[in-house]
């Protein structure tokens, strides 16, 4: 990220989310951009994310699809998204930015029926308290006291059920008449795998969680698609991979067991095949690039 005008970033990923009754914290802050500040594309882990603009204008890009955003608009990530904030030159983004999850087994439940259902091109949508509770737990967090917790419990807690509630009454006015029921089909399949891409250990377990023969599924996933299911789940694993080289933080064969390749050798064949080099040399030419990047 480069040449922002202010950034607050209360920052617990890594493993070090913070728990605030049902709902586990990873991010949350306030970013106002200058004209050439780039965020770049990262991976989501294991948490969602409100992107909540306050002022300018820009897009969201996720998994490579581009959809603009402006003042009052708020953009919900799921996890395993490829994300990036991409701001206006000439009206810069001003947004705040909220990540969670939560073990509660009712509210992953509502979760999940809100990323089974909620296409990329309706992530968006409005709601003033939503962006007046994640201010003020902005505000919370930057000068907490004995208090704050069960504050910030409570602030948590309803905007997650606002961000559910929302979200369910979005995705049945937005679905469109004219989708195929094919199409919403292979919707659900992509959504299930790009959201599960750590979780899955091969494409055989998608016939019992659609209820529906392999084989069917298979078959309409390429008619309706153009592609095999087992193309796109490998290019979706080996995408998560890149990014995670480019995070520096796990070793290939990390990787490898993490994304349930069947050996190192195979990652590494399948990446080698998909960007043109093995894992530990992009991993290697990536810190290479971003070392020569950084001001003297």
């Amino acid at each position: 990220m480069t040449e922002r005008n202010y950034f607050l970033d209360f920052n617990y990923l890594s493993g070090n989310e913070r728990a605030f009754g049902l709902v586990k914290l990873y991010q949350a802050g306030r970013l106002f951009c200058s004209p050439s500040t780039i965020i770049g594309t990262h991976l989501h882990g294991d948490c969602f994310e409100l992107t909540i603009v306050t002022d300018g204008e820009g897009a969201v890009v996720t998994n490579d699809q581009r959809l603009s955003v402006r003042k009052g608009d708020i953009y919900f990530s799921f996890p395993g998204d490829f994300h990036d904030v991409v701001t206006s030159k000439v009206n810069p983004l001003k947004y705040d930015f909220f990540a969670f999850n939560t073990d509660d087994p009712e509210l992953k439940a509502d979760l999940a029926e809100v990323m089974s259902t909620l296409s990329l091109g309706t992530r968006i949508f409005r709601d003033d308290r939503i962006a007046s509770l994640v201010s003020q737990a902005i505000a919370e967090l930057s000068a907490e006291d004995e208090y704050s917790e069960r504050v910030l419990s409570c602030i948590f807690l309803q905007t997650v059920y606002y961000i559910v509630r929302d979200l369910k009454r979005h995705a049945v006015a937005a679905r469109a008449d004219d989708v195929s029921s094919d199409e919403q089909l292979c919707y659900r399949v992509m959504n299930y795998i790009d959201t599960h891409v750590y979780s899955m250990t091969g494409l055989s377990e998608l016939g019992s969680v659609f209820s529906y023969n392999y084989s069917y599924l298979s078959t309409t996933f390429h008619s309706t698609t153009g592609r095999t299911l087992n193309d796109y789940y490998r290019s979706r694993k080996l995408e998560v991979a890149r990014l995670l080289l480019q995070e520096g933080k796990l070793s290939s064969s990390q990787i490898a067991e993490k994304l349930n390749f069947s050996s190192l050798y195979a990652f590494s064949k399948s990446f080698k095949s998909k960007f043109g080099s093995s894992p530990q040399a992009y991993k290697r030419a990536h810190r290479e690039q971003s070392q020569r990047r950084k001001p003297e």
